[in-house]
């Protein structure tokens, strides 16, 4: 069996060479452009079940799907109760009676603009906000030296323990990627989404919204304004996190893996069967 990036050429290629194995594909997106499709694929693994129209769209037929989620590291699925959050508001010493915004800035810190919105948001004394800088040393190195002095903000650098930090904050400022939607989503951390880039990114980021579980900002005024709005609104803040929360499937490795198994001992059953004939 084989797994492989942009598989759809993939499968052409083994055709060609008269290789006959059995190909599958993990999309890890909330869309699925053409390169991710091919009725030649036995089983696509999708996010969510609106993925799946554009399987259909393509003349993938149902059989070739299934409803998945996207593999995301195991700690992510985990719940944790209000005593646990507690324990770490107190690890990270942050005050209970403010609401706090993680703003992530990539493993590689591409988010644009972030000393502009950091400059905005520790305005509000009435939040805590963390940013965490992934592995740009000078953003990290910027920020610290900028903001030295400012009380209500953390910065990290490239963190192990993001997980922690996404379940003690109330919003995350961020990119679109799959992975980063799918962990939010386990969590129960609403999104603010950050300039999205066309493609996967700005889909993701369609999807997020129209379940009401993100929102898009363009500006770093809107940003601001729209972070402001949810925060200050606990009813918008609850709907919010309940929506996102909604978009999330649990282990799906472990289903990936048993949906796997399970077609190609198919797979091997069919090809046996021919070879008899």
């Amino acid at each position: 069996m084989l797994f492989r990036s942009f598989p759809v050429n993939y499968t052409y290629n083994l055709k060609s060479e008269g290789i006959d194995i059995p190909v599958y594909t993990v999309i890890t997106d909330y869309f699925a452009n053409s390169n991710w499709i091919s009725k030649e694929i036995r089983l696509h693994f999708l996010a969510t079940e609106n993925v799946s129209n554009q399987l259909k769209i393509r003349g993938v037929e149902e059989e070739q799907y299934r409803i998945t989620g996207i593999p995301i590291k195991p700690i992510y699925y985990e719940d944790i109760n209000e005593e646990q959050i507690k324990n770490l508001k107190e690890k990270f010493n942050i005050d209970n009676g403010k609401k706090v915004v993680l703003l992530v800035a990539g493993a590689h810190g591409v988010v644009p603009n972030v000393s502009k919105i950091v400059s905005y948001i520790t305005n509000e004394d009435n939040i805590e906000l963390l940013v965490v800088c992934g592995k740009n040393a000078r953003l990290y190195k910027k920020l610290k030296r900028k903001f030295s002095k400012q009380k209500n903000l953390q910065i990290f650098e490239f963190v192990y323990n993001l997980h922690e930090l996404m379940h003690i904050s109330d919003l995350m400022i961020t990119k679109p990627g799959g992975i980063t939607m799918t962990e939010a989503a386990n969590i129960g951390i609403p999104v603010v989404l950050y300039r999205p880039v066309y493609g996967q990114e700005l889909e993701n980021a369609i999807y997020f919204n129209s379940m009401r579980a993100a929102t898009i900002a363009l500006q770093e005024d809107e940003l601001i304004y729209k972070t402001l709005t949810i925060l200050n609104d606990d009813e918008l803040l609850n709907d919010m996190k309940r929506n996102i929360k909604k978009i999330a499937i649990k282990n799906s490795a472990e289903l990936i893996t048993n949906y796997l198994l399970e077609d190609y001992q198919k797979f091997i059953e069919e090809k046996n069967e021919n070879h008899q004939n």
